[in-house]
């Protein structure tokens, strides 16, 4: 039976759902084309702050117009073309990124200053979830194991966990593992009884940047001028908790104030850091 697109329904396709257009027009590997090509334009598109994925719809419509036009019907349609086929393929693909998101590696973004300097407002964050226990995406969780392994646990990196009695996730620096006595009086914090060294690295009329050591991690901390945080007492960590501290010391919201956090509820360790405003083509300087 000899069958052609409607014109309608590919503009309609390629407008909201622009590489599927081409499912429904029979070509599958100009799909597999232009899916690639969509995810490097968004990445360079959110990146750079361009528009380029607008220029990709632009192209995607007058190629899907070309091969309406001269479409060969004696072509056999095949099953991805039809409604249901375009069902089926977007929910495979969407069940794969879930997955994926939930098990392996998920974006965060950062929507506090608490830290900087490392990880600044706008930031995004990929973190690695495999291994952690704690697994699910979009604020559902699809498994929940007791406790994270602690040969994963490593003093001094970032870390993605839920603190206790909340449902957000927070990002901060581990300072203090199962057993230790952990202190602090204000933006300086001890581990079994030795407070961490730091050196001072740079300064302004607002704040001080030092580098501190701890473990195998040496990081930037960043400490206002002039400003008294309450924050002394001492804990010594239970068995599968966790201590976590931002590197805004005085300016984050950490385990000095809602305490330790249990290992069932860290989600990952961060691999990556993406800093958009830093080369955006918007402005040239970074925020």
């Amino acid at each position: 039976m000899e069958w052609k697109p409607k014109l309608w329904v590919s503009i309609l396709l390629a407008i909201i759902i622009q590489p599927s257009v081409f499912l429904y027009l029979n070509r599958l590997r100009l799909f597999g084309f232009y899916f690639c090509v969509s995810i490097f334009t968004a990445i360079i598109d959110w990146y750079y702050s361009s528009f380029l994925i607008l220029a990709l719809v632009l192209v995607i419509l007058v190629h899907s117009f070309i091969i309406v036009r001269y479409y060969d019907e004696s072509l056999p349609r095949a099953w991805f073309s039809r409604w249901w086929g375009l069902v089926a393929v977007h929910a495979l693909v969407l069940g794969s990124l879930t997955l994926f998101r939930a098990f392996l590696f998920e974006p965060f973004s950062i929507p506090a200053a608490s830290m900087s300097p490392q990880l600044e407002v706008g930031d995004y964050i990929v973190v690695k979830k495999f291994g952690y226990g704690t697994y699910g995406t979009y604020g559902v969780t699809i498994l929940d194991q007791d406790g994270v392994n602690p040969e994963l646990m490593e003093k001094g990196s970032v870390y993605v966990f839920y603190p206790p009695n909340m449902e957000v996730p927070h990002v901060s620096r581990l300072i203090g593992l199962p057993g230790e006595l952990v202190s602090f009086k204000g933006s300086e914090i001890s581990v079994n009884g030795k407070e961490l060294p730091a050196s001072f690295v740079s300064g302004s009329t607002d704040f001080e940047v030092y580098k501190e050591v701890l473990a195998n991690n040496s990081y930037l901390v960043q400490r206002m001028i002039g400003v008294s945080r309450p924050f002394s007492d001492a804990y010594v960590i239970p068995d599968n908790s966790y201590f976590f501290v931002g590197d805004n010391r005085d300016n984050s919201v950490d385990s000095r104030l809602y305490g330790v956090v249990d290992g069932s509820r860290v989600l990952g360790r961060l691999a990556l850091t993406l800093k958009p405003n830093a080369f955006s083509l918007k402005n040239s300087l970074p925020e």
